[in-house]
């Protein structure tokens, strides 16, 4: 199976998200909600030390920044991330996690580098973990409600 890299992927998880009717400018409210839940999951992750489920919120939340900023009609630079030394973030992580929920989503840039820079923490490749996410929501079939989407079970 090919791998693709950000910058596919963002083109791909926008066309996914455009399908889903998920992409509403100026509606971002739920996604921001999004934002926090799979924060929380890569916590409980973090938390239990299980690699397959610090992947998978990884993943998810690269996912749930590319619509984010698809609804703000931001345009995301993911071919190079700033790089922040552990003096400048610590190795902390719920320092990280803080800085992905509370950053400035009208420039999703530095909640994407924070993304990215935490994947390094923790081991990963945010390219690989958002490949992952990218091959189990591809063929999810749903419908969206008041701006969530609700898969099929």
């Amino acid at each position: 199976m090919k791998k693709h890299s950000l910058q596919e992927l963002e083109i791909l998880i926008l066309g996914w998200a455009e399908e889903r009717e998920l992409i509403q400018v100026g509606n971002n409210f739920k996604q921001r909600l999004k934002l926090i839940e799979e924060s929380g999951e890569l916590a409980g992750a973090i938390l239990k030390q299980d690699v397959k489920e610090q992947k998978d919120a990884l993943g998810d939340m690269f996912v749930v920044l590319v619509i984010l900023a698809g609804q703000i009609d931001y345009k995301l630079r993911l071919d190079s991330f700033l790089r922040w030394s552990d003096e400048t973030y610590s190795s902390r992580h719920e320092v990280l996690i803080h800085e992905i929920i509370h950053g400035s989503f009208h420039g999703l840039l530095q909640p994407m580098c924070t993304l990215n820079y935490l994947a390094e923490l923790l081991g990963y490749n945010l390219t690989e973990c958002a490949n992952g996410a990218w091959l189990e929501i591809k063929d999810r079939k749903g419908k969206t409600i008041n701006g969530t989407f609700i898969k099929n079970e």
